[in-house]
């Protein structure tokens, strides 16, 4: 007995529940029918337990068959799921996914479907896969789910450690980096997009990073970028000269590293200490009031937030980046998985195209990586794995 997919469970109850009630009629009994679907002594223990409570056998029999036969279900179209991806049978693939097959199914390896298609190339078998995996992280953020993300829960925590500032690097208390020099040529990349002239019309399938080089003037435009660090993208940022550079920066020891580098008295520099959760809804207020969004690009390069921090701050970009703005963040979502990171990307693409962006792209970046000494002293160790980074161009 095969039920079309997850979505249908108070369907496949009704249909089990008659499928039960008539077999209970027919002369059988729980025992046996229990028996005829090959279930495990467990749910045999359960049926025994819910009939002595007193409640009605068939709808007893029914819910642990549902669930049972679901269980079984999920495994087996796993596998042929997998074996699907593993074979490039993109039809297969299509007709699983549809029948409820989940879409991060795993081998007995722990290796994703995806990632079999990732490594075989099978172009049109990952498409499929990206867009159900897609498709159900939105749909779990509507039910007020999640993802949550590598770092979900922790900023709270973070914000509350002493910081270590060595050479080229911050480290937190747990020695995880927060921010390292090896990450200038991403945002090299970033500040070009953001100040690029007349970055709104570009195209972002054109773009080009002028790595290494002259910052072009940006004297037209409002800058906000969410998160410090080492100063990386803001020192960038202010060689564009923007008609105002606002950032917001939370903990307490890069605050005092900004103050004692004067920041907060530069021209046009506005540091707005605390959490963008706090910092950021008066200025949504004061747009919503007939004000207008105050910022022509923005960045967001937060530590120890995870997706759903990501997303809960896309919300706020209808009012705070200005039509015609261009906004980008730091894209290490899922950077251990190249099927994972994609499934992600489109997930965040298609949520910011329902937020009235006109256009989302993740443009290819060229990583030049870090020499191993570089993670000396760390926690963690070289997290990006793949040639290319893939950085967001988004534009309202």
């Amino acid at each position: 007995m095969m039920f079309a997919n997850a979505e249908s469970a108070p369907e496949s109850f009704t249909y089990m529940e008659s499928y039960v009630r008539e077999r209970l009629a027919a002369g059988l009994t729980p025992h046996q029918l229990l028996l005829s679907f090959n279930v495990s002594s467990s749910v045999q223990e359960e049926f025994a337990l819910g009939a002595r409570g007193g409640a009605d056998e068939a709808v007893v029999l029914s819910a642990l068959l549902v669930r049972w036969v679901s269980r079984v279900q999920d495994v087996d179209l796993s596998r042929e799921l997998v074996r699907a991806a593993i074979d490039g049978d993109a039809e297969a693939v299509g007709e699983l996914l549809h029948a409820g097959a989940p879409w991060d199914a795993l081998d007995d390896r722990g290796h994703s479907a995806g990632s079999h298609a990732v490594a075989r190339g099978h172009v049109h078998a990952y498409k499929l896969l990206i867009d159900s995996g897609a498709r159900a992280v939105l749909r779990e953020e509507n039910k007020g789910g999640g993802a949550g993300g590598h770092f979900c829960g922790e900023n709270e925590r973070y914000l509350t450690q002493v910081l270590h500032f060595e050479e080229s690097r911050i480290l937190d208390a747990e020695r995880r980096p927060v921010m390292m020099e090896w990450e200038t040529q991403l945002m090299r990349a970033h500040a070009d997009l953001l100040c690029a002239p007349s970055a709104t019309h570009r195209q972002a399938a054109n773009f080009e990073s002028a790595s290494g080089g002259e910052m072009r003037a940006a004297a037209d435009r409002d800058v906000l970028n969410i998160g410090f660090g080492l100063g990386l993208i803001d020192r960038m940022l202010q060689e564009a000269r923007p008609r105002s550079h606002t950032i917001v920066e939370a903990h307490p020891d890069i605050l005092a590293v900004m103050q004692q580098e004067g920041w907060g008295k530069r021209p046009g520099v506005r540091v707005l200490a605390g959490k963008w959760q706090d910092e950021l809804p008066p200025l949504c207020e004061r747009s919503k009031r007939g004000e207008g969004p105050p910022f022509d690009s923005i960045f967001f390069d937060t530590f120890a937030e995870g997706i759903d921090e990501l997303r809960r701050f896309h919300a706020l970009l209808p009012d705070l980046l200005r039509p015609g703005g261009v906004y980008s963040f730091f894209n290490g979502i899922a950077a251990h998985d190249a099927f994972l990171h994609g499934v992600f990307c489109e997930a965040l693409r298609r949520e910011l195209l329902a937020l009235g962006f006109r256009r989302v792209d993740f443009v290819p970046v060229s990583v030049v990586h870090p020499k191993p000494h570089v993670w000396e002293g760390t926690s963690l160790r070289h997290w990006w794995h793949f040639d290319q980074y893939q950085m967001p161009a988004c534009y309202r």
